[in-house]
Order: structure tokens, then sequence, then C-alpha cells
């Protein structure tokens, strides 16, 4: 079975076992479509979700005090690929992204080794011969994304090699 990691615990929140979530998501709403949630390869039912500041607050079952969340913060959380929800024409999970071999009007300029999230935009990391290219994803930039044929189409401006 192929997994997707969705978080990370960070902390408890409260006395009855509730656990902040660092989202590896961009939705944090998405934690609401799962009813189960795996950790350590063992899978929990999903007693409730809320948010605090914007940031996951989830209730698991079995998981009922501040003790039994530290047992097990650090770990990541799981769902299995075939559970995540449709996405939308233009999302893609990262994990799909890293590896694309990345072609510049038709000549290849490296392959995907990271996806950087943060400011407004991802920012694709992409190993070419003769060091990183760092590309925002935003339309400007990116033409194509094929995932089954392992490719990404590009137009870049002067400078961006």
């Amino acid at each position: 079975m192929k997994w997707i990691k969705i978080g990370k615990i960070v902390k408890s929140k409260g006395v009855k076992g509730q656990m902040k979530i660092y989202p590896y998501t961009n939705e944090k709403e998405r934690f609401e479509a799962f009813s189960h949630l795996y950790i350590r390869g063992e899978a929990y039912l999903v007693e409730a979700v809320a948010y605090h500041k914007n940031t996951p607050i989830l209730k698991l079952e079995g998981i009922d005090s501040p003790e039994a969340v530290e047992a097990i913060k650090n770990e990541e959380v799981l769902v299995p690929y075939e559970a995540l929800p449709e996405l939308e024409e233009d999302e893609f999970l990262i994990m799909d992204l890293i590896g694309l071999e990345v072609f510049d009007g038709g000549e290849s300029i490296g392959r995907i080794r990271e996806v950087v999230q943060q400011g407004p935009q991802d920012l694709y990391v992409v190993a070419g011969k003769e060091g990183d290219i760092l590309i925002p994803g935003v339309k400007a930039f990116i033409k194509e994304v094929d995932i089954a044929g392992g490719c990404m189409k590009v137009s870049l401006i002067e400078g961006m090699r």
C-alpha cells in the first residue's frame, strides 16, 4: 500500500488527548475528510477536528491524555494514497512532483529534487547540470505538468538558469 504523510504531531493540546498537528498540506481542512489516520502503522478513528490559529487540533480514539500524545510526539500522520480526496486540475502532491524531468523549450534542464513551501507559492528546486535552478510554482513559468509522463514543461526567463 502507498502511504501519504499529511502531517506531524507537534504537541498535546488540552487534557483529553487532543494533539496539535503541523500539516503538510496547504489546505488544513483536508483533515476533516478522513475517518481514520495512521500513526506508526496503527489506525486511529478521528473523533474530532478543530483549529487553533489555523493549526489543526485532532482528537483520535484511544489517545486520551497528554501523556499518550507525548508518547507519539514528532510521529508523522499518514493516510493511504487511495483515501486522498480528488485534487483540482492544477493541484499535485509533492511526492508526485519529485523526480519529474523538467523541460524548457524542449530542452531537459534537470529533475525536480525538492519542493519548498513558503510564501504565496511553492518553489521547485530543479537539480540542473550546472547547479540548482529555482522555479516559482506559478502559471507564468509552469506550462504543463504530466505526472503520468514524468515531466514538467516550463518557460523560463533570462537569468533563471
